[in-house]
């Protein structure tokens, strides 16, 4: 009685599937084993974030906050401007009626002449009536010309120094706006002096700015 036996090339063919059912296995076991289990770490972390919606946006600072961010500028400090110094007045030279003053600026003033006269009322607010008339002579001693445009002349009388009003008339001008070189100029000023305050007057001339004002004291005409 004879054995069956399979041919060799069946038994090649079964070891041949056989292999293949073993790596099919293989690879589905790998598989299993390295998907993630439902719920891990790993879905967290890949999930949607959740929305912030109650934290500051970043680097935005409270109102009022101090900024602390290390890259951001200090704030210059205001500082003020330097204002320019006030030149202080400089003192009054105080002389005698009859006497001439010499001004440092080079130019030389005198009250060439006092008069009793009786003002007249030309604009509103003159009061007419007993009035000083004072003649200012100012005279350029240097050779250039002397801007005389900010002179001002004014009279006060009594122990108190009592500003006296200015009045126009009769006969009243300014002196000019400037005096040549080695010449003079005059101007005639009024002011209402009643006659019982005129034992003692006193006439300031302020002839250029920045220049010293002069004054001249003494008894007034009645």
């Amino acid at each position: 009685m004879s054995t069956d036996t399979a041919p060799s090339w069946w038994r090649n063919r079964t070891w041949q599937w056989v292999a293949v059912a073993v790596a099919v296995v293989g690879v589905v076991l790998a598989v299993v084993l390295t998907r993630p289990a439902s719920g891990s770490p790993t879905d967290a972390a890949t999930g949607p974030a959740p929305s912030a919606t109650t934290s500051p946006s970043a680097g935005a600072s409270p109102t009022g906050a101090v900024s602390t961010d290390p890259g951001a500028a200090p704030s210059a400090p205001v500082t003020a401007e330097p204002q320019p110094a006030v030149p202080e007045p400089l003192p009054t030279a105080v002389l005698p009626l009859d006497s001439q003053a010499e001004a440092a600026t080079g130019v030389a003033i005198r009250v060439a002449q006092l008069e009793s006269v009786e003002g007249e009322a030309v604009q509103a607010g003159d009061v007419g009536g007993p009035a000083l008339r004072v003649t200012v002579e100012v005279t350029n001693t240097t050779t250039s010309e002397a801007d005389l445009s900010a002179a001002v002349v004014n009279l006060y009388h009594g122990a108190e120094l009592t500003p006296a009003s200015p009045l126009l008339r009769p006969g009243g001008r300014t002196l000019p706006g400037s005096v040549g070189a080695s010449q003079a100029v005059t101007g005639v000023y009024l002011f209402s002096v009643p006659a019982a305050a005129r034992e003692q007057v006193r006439v300031e001339v302020d002839a250029q700015l920045g220049g010293p004002v002069v004054a001249f004291e003494g008894p007034a005409p009645r």
